[in-house]
């Protein structure tokens, strides 16, 4: 039997404007940890998605070989 995954149309989502005077130290800070070594896609769309979404500061704990990729 298949299943649906219900969501909320994107004009129901409220992102709150941020302050003027705000430090990014206000808006949360994420740790993300993943990617092997030349495979860290999955590690790059995640600190992407938290760019996006507002997050503050994201620090990414990655292998070596994933630093210039995640840098670009």
């Amino acid at each position: 039997m298949g299943g649906y995954v219900v969501m909320k149309t994107l004009d129901s989502v409220n992102i709150p404007i941020r302050k003027d005077e705000t430090h990014k130290g206000d808006y949360g800070k994420i740790l993300l940890i993943g990617g092997s070594a030349n495979m860290g896609g999955a590690i790059m769309l995640a600190a992407r998605a938290c760019v996006y979404s507002g997050s503050g500061l994201i620090t990414v704990a990655t292998h070596p070989n994933n630093h210039a990729a995640l840098h670009s």
